[in-house]
């Protein structure tokens, strides 16, 4: 099989900015939010390839040579739910590789493990709930650990931060209602961490109005004095903009607060809240769109299956910093079973060997050239420019990248033999 380019599929979700992907993507911005660019085999967004009779899916073309795809070892295991109850021995690309814009907030989010996504999938499946239904959260059976590699300044808020963190920052809040109405949920003794956490936070998204009024008032109050000299209360003005009736504004006091640097990541597992805030970044993740909200959104909110599903405990939240594995190939290592990525840097020529399975490649920056040997072709060379994508099927073996001065390829494949 040969290198293939890919055709990505495009998301216009009211949050993404207008300039990012279609700047990766050498296109005239039209206006629109162009919030997610996917490269996977997702069916409610699959990549294409320009076939010589047409386009085809990449789960057609991988449809007609798993092995020459996955190798034979893992031909017959990339599944996206490999160990799951519900296997129809289709082998599929078990990871979605995606461009994120992030112009305004996302929601507050946490994501399934594998085993609530089967019942919680199963479930709305027998009650009859069509999956473009509003009150549809599992779109598949799969989980979705994911981690966020940033091409710009990205900020993102993840995981609860420790009790005496969010005491501190809602202590600093104008008036007396966190005193009174939430601060005894955090140190109740009679309670359990997690049901501490729990009351905590669902208390807050269930305020009464005239309660929810009081807070947010004084929520805006405090941002709008703290703001020059806290880089917490500043995203909670910012927030406010957008959903100024909301009480998870307050977000950024009871998660962590993260600022990556261009090619800083951050890692989320199953059942961590999360909010990306602003920035355009490279995500990897298993193969899922499942997604269950907790604020900051307009979307349906599962309060009784978000408790399931949130993991209640604090949390030292730390960025995932790559590892060189030669000079200019760095490795985003994360406890993911489904996935690695990798970032090539500018202004090298490396040899990528032994090589596990299909790897996807994508263009982030400048220009790159590849070289593999073909059985048949012999020696071929692809050049690569800024917003390329290509899937490199297992069977190619060993490949050669030369990046330009400015060129930066992003990689998605499976975890390396020592990371299994």
């Amino acid at each position: 099989m040969k290198v293939r380019k890919l055709i990505p599929y495009i998301q216009h979700y009211a949050w993404g900015n207008s300039h990012s992907i279609p700047e990766i993507l050498g296109i005239s911005p039209d206006g629109t939010p162009w919030a997610e660019m996917w490269l996977g085999t997702h069916p409610k967004g699959p990549a294409l390839i320009d076939d010589e009779k047409g386009k085809i899916t990449l789960q057609e073309y991988i449809d007609r040579d798993p092995v020459g795809v996955f190798g034979a070892k893992y031909s017959n295991e990339s599944r996206p739910c490999s160990d799951s109850k519900d296997l129809s021995g289709r082998a599929e690309l078990p990871f979605l590789l995606k461009i994120l814009a992030v112009e305004k907030p996302l929601s507050i989010q946490c994501h399934p493990d594998k085993d609530q996504a089967w019942r919680g999938c199963r479930y709305e499946e027998q009650s009859g709930i069509p999956l473009d239904a509003f009150n549809r959260s599992y779109k598949d059976a799969n989980h979705k650990p994911e981690i966020i590699c940033a091409l710009t300044p990205f900020t993102a808020l993840c995981g609860f931060r420790p009790v005496r963190q969010i005491d501190r920052l809602f202590s600093l809040l104008e008036g007396d209602f966190y005193e009174k109405n939430l601060r005894n949920y955090l140190f109740n003794e009679s309670l359990s961490e997690d049901m501490r956490y729990q009351s905590f936070f669902t208390s807050l998204l269930q305020l009464s109005k005239t309660d929810k009024t009081s807070f947010l008032k004084e929520l805006a109050e405090t941002a709008g004095k703290l703001a020059p000299v806290s880089k917490e209360f500043s995203l909670v003005k910012k927030i406010l903009k957008f959903y100024p009736d909301d009480s998870s504004a307050a977000a950024p006091l009871y998660l962590n607060l993260l600022e990556l640097a261009p090619g800083e990541a951050l890692y989320q597992p199953a059942g961590e809240l999360h909010a990306y805030m602003y920035g355009t970044g490279v995500e990897l993740m298993a193969n899922s769109d499942n997604v269950l909200r907790g604020g900051l959104t307009e979307k349906y909110i599962d309060l009784p299956e978000l408790r399931k599903i949130v993991q209640f405990a604090g949390v030292e939240k730390e960025k995932v910093i790559p590892e060189a594995k030669q000079p200019g190939e760095f490795v985003y290592r994360t406890p993911a079973k489904e996935f690695l990525l990798k970032r090539i840097a500018p202004g090298v020529r490396i040899q990528i060997r032994q090589r596990i399975s299909v790897e996807l490649l994508l263009c982030t920056s400048g220009q790159a050239i590849i070289e593999y040997t073909d059985a048949e072709a012999g020696l071929i060379t692809i050049s690569i420019k800024l917003g390329d994508a290509l899937i490199l099927p297992a069977s190619i073996g060993d490949y050669i990248l030369e990046t330009g001065s400015s060129g930066e390829i992003h990689i998605a494949g499976f975890p390396e033999e020592e990371d299994s």
